[in-house]
């Protein structure tokens, strides 16, 4: 075994003793040690991370810390169903080049204007994960940069560092946007149209402060940029990016067919309710995932059936599945009441400061283990605050932002920063090291982080800091 192989045990042991150090149970801490070897094996050993879950929950079932019925309530179905759908989706259009027909219908109008080129692929990147996710988001204009870098024969690694920062801002925007987005909308019961009334203000802003702070990075390089433009025909551009282009109609009606229930599934949940139905809101937006998966599957042949086998994270599924419920088993032993409660003693009950002291620890925790396990792990301490009567709306908020936003402070905060590194790895191109993303990345996570946590708290809790 190496060194970085035997480290995750080490600290699960660690964390055991000194769990046992501080007269916890047998059961409570165990559970903890298990989670922090999930946790430090994603970390350290990322290709591993699906047999540590799977190896969490066996230990979990013998000792009887989560027992199978909780297993199944706490896996969050829910939410690995409607990745699923949104992954076969996503993984058709993809199939079809549909979203390289798109930007080869807008490239001619950039082509010879530097900062424009380079603001419109910050949105798209943005609007991208906000209506699809960050993960496809960062692949597509990760692809799509990379080829016109060849092109214009510009180093890539700078302009894909801000547009990756566009991709995990923008998923803020929606429900949908990323896996934290997700998370906090289903774990919070918050729709779209809560979105867009508290979050999506912020991203924009967030967005606006991007552009103009990588404009006084990357001035130099637009410069080279507009003279290397000026030496290339716009209509090779468009040759590539439309080499075999779908027929629109199709994958444009699929799309649509997706988004707009997507945007008002808390509107069709209330119709449904006035007529005797009564569902979820969060119900009808698996539902239309699945009703989408379900489509592509029956009615597009071959490539329906590949697109399932093959452009469905599995792997990725099947660890949320595991993670989720280890967390869960900090329910069932009790450890989230003494968190939820200790948090609760420590405020005096007052939610504005519960506000502070959750965000500040997300916004700590998500640079260093990533963003989509730190909100896993502190989504139920919210859901208990919440069961102890506490009113947590806007506490999802903080949440989302502080784990998101924070993260842009590291390449390990989200998987589209690991998916942009992957691609650069995968092409033997020039990798992007620590420092210099540090350099780009901390300053402006500090910047939008700031900024949206206190957006936040002074819309819900105005200048009461006392």
């Amino acid at each position: 075994m190496r060194a970085r192989e035997i480290l995750p045990i080490a600290i699960s042991f660690v964390i055991f003793a000194f769990m046992l150090m501080l007269e916890f149970d047998l059961k409570s801490s165990l559970a903890v040690s298990i989670i922090a070897f999930v946790i430090s094996t994603t970390l350290l050993i990322w290709r591993k991370r699906l047999a540590a879950g799977i190896f969490g929950l066996a230990i979990a079932f013998i000792f009887n810390i989560l027992p199978f019925e909780l297993f199944l309530e706490f896996m969050h179905m829910d939410i690995i169903l409607f990745l699923l759908g949104m992954m076969v989706v996503v993984g058709y259009l993809e199939e079809v080049n549909y979203f390289e027909y798109i930007i080869a219908k807008i490239i001619p109008y950039l082509h010879g204007h530097p900062r424009r080129f380079y603001s419109v692929f910050i949105g798209l990147g943005a609007l991208f994960a906000a209506i699809v996710d960050e993960v496809t988001a960062i692949l597509f204009t990760s692809v799509i940069m990379l080829e016109l870098s060849s092109i214009y024969k510009i180093e890539p690694r700078k302009f894909l560092l801000p547009i990756t920062y566009a991709v995990i801002i923008g998923g803020t925007a929606t429900v949908m946007g990323n896996p934290v987005a997700i998370l906090v909308a289903f774990n919070g019961g918050l729709t779209m149209f809560d979105f867009f009334v508290w979050a999506t203000p912020v991203t924009i802003v967030s967005l606006g402060i991007l552009i103009l702070y990588t404009f006084f990075f990357l001035r130099e390089d637009l410069k080279k940029l507009y003279n290397k433009m000026s030496e290339v025909d716009v209509g090779e551009i468009v040759d590539i990016l439309s080499k075999e282009a779908p027929e629109s109609r199709k994958p444009t009606v699929l799309f649509l067919s997706v988004l707009i229930p997507i945007i008002v599934h808390g509107e069709i949940a209330k119709i449904l309710n006035m007529f005797g139905i009564y569902v979820k809101p969060k119900l009808i937006l698996v539902s239309v995932a699945l009703l989408a998966a379900a489509y592509i599957i029956a009615f597009e042949g071959d490539m329906g059936m590949g697109v399932f086998l093959h452009r469905v994270d599995w792997q990725t599924l099947v660890f949320l599945m595991s993670f989720f419920s280890l967390v869960g088993s900090l329910e069932y032993v009790g450890l989230l009441s003494i968190i939820s409660e200790g948090l609760v003693d420590l405020s005096g009950g007052r939610v504005e400061l519960l506000y502070l002291y959750i965000s500040g620890i997300t916004a700590f925790l998500s640079p260093i283990l990533d963003n989509v396990l730190t909100v896993a792990t502190i989504s139920p301490i919210i859901i208990e605050l919440g069961n102890l009567g506490i009113n947590t709306y806007h506490l999802w908020f903080g949440t989302l932002f502080a784990g998101v936003l924070s993260a842009l402070a590291t390449p390990i905060g989200t998987s589209a920063s690991l998916v942009m590194l992957g691609l650069l790895e995968k092409r033997r191109l020039k990798a992007v090291t620590i420092g210099e993303w540090v350099k780009m990345g901390l300053p402006l996570a500090v910047i939008v982080t700031s900024l949206a946590l206190m957006t936040v708290y002074i819309r819900a809790y105005g200048l009461n800091f006392m």
